[in-house]
């Protein structure tokens, strides 16, 4: 299964876990025949404190409200992009590229602006970013192919103790980050950057992390594999299971 498969079966299994009972009220809309427009292959979606829907695509950048759409064109360095994800943290909405290019959302100028391109403070064109976290306007953590690395005011600098890849990350708190490495997961603080590991898998076959969904009020992390189905950690607890569908 295509890693833009597995993350849209994902966001529909947890959603369709948590409210089942009411099924028979949920209503899909086809974007596309809506508004007349032609958006394929969208890798993420996400939506912002301003009321305003986004999801991402080689193609551009769409937002979306109840009766309005907007298709923005991302200002790329280099044009060989496999994928394009969103993630935002108010007031920052990025955009970024599997290659490391990074754009920022600007709302004066209601447009999308270049922010950096990560290949070059590393100095290579194999780079492959899985997914970027915000802390605040000036501090990204990145996870990629390369490692864990940690974007600040200009300055790039490698947060683990190797490059190791780094799957998936996501927010634990506001100090610690979850993230997938070697096999294990890990907790990592992100003011000492003293990493914990909490799990590591014993299994002969191996995680594969596609995809974070940490659920704050349970205190329960979902896992997406690439192939071995979805995963639950329980924090309260501190166990680790398959979940069945």
């Amino acid at each position: 299964m295509s890693t833009k498969y597995l993350n849209i079966v994902l966001g529909v299994l947890i959603v369709f876990s948590t409210f089942s009972l009411y099924a028979s009220d949920v209503k899909f809309h086809n974007i596309n025949a809506m508004y007349g427009i032609s958006m394929r292959e969208t890798s993420s979606i996400c939506s912002d404190d301003n009321g305003f829907i986004w999801t991402s695509s080689k193609t551009g950048i769409l937002r979306l409200t109840y009766n309005d759409y907007r298709i923005y064109q991302l200002p790329y360095q280099t044009a060989d992009i496999i994928s394009v994800k969103l993630v935002y943290k108010k007031p920052d909405l990025l955009a970024y590229t599997n290659n490391g290019q990074v754009f920022r959302y600007n709302t004066i100028y209601d447009r999308f602006d270049f922010l950096f391109d990560l290949r070059k403070p590393l100095n290579t064109i194999h780079l492959f970013v899985n997914n970027i976290l915000i802390e605040n306007q000036k501090t990204y953590w990145i996870s990629s192919n390369m490692g864990l690395y940690k974007y600040q005011s200009g300055e790039l600098s490698l947060a683990c103790d190797d490059n190791t890849e780094i799957s998936q990350a996501v927010w634990y708190n506001d100090r610690q980050l979850l993230f997938a490495r070697n096999n294990k997961l890990w907790l990592m603080d992100v003011r000492t950057l003293k990493c914990n590991c909490i799990y590591e898998n014993q299994s002969a076959l191996p995680l594969q992390v596609q995809k974070f969904y940490y659920d704050l009020s349970a205190k329960k992390l979902w896992i997406g594999t690439l192939s071995n189905g979805i995963f639950k950690y329980d924090f309260n607890t501190h166990t680790f299971f398959n979940t069945k569908y």
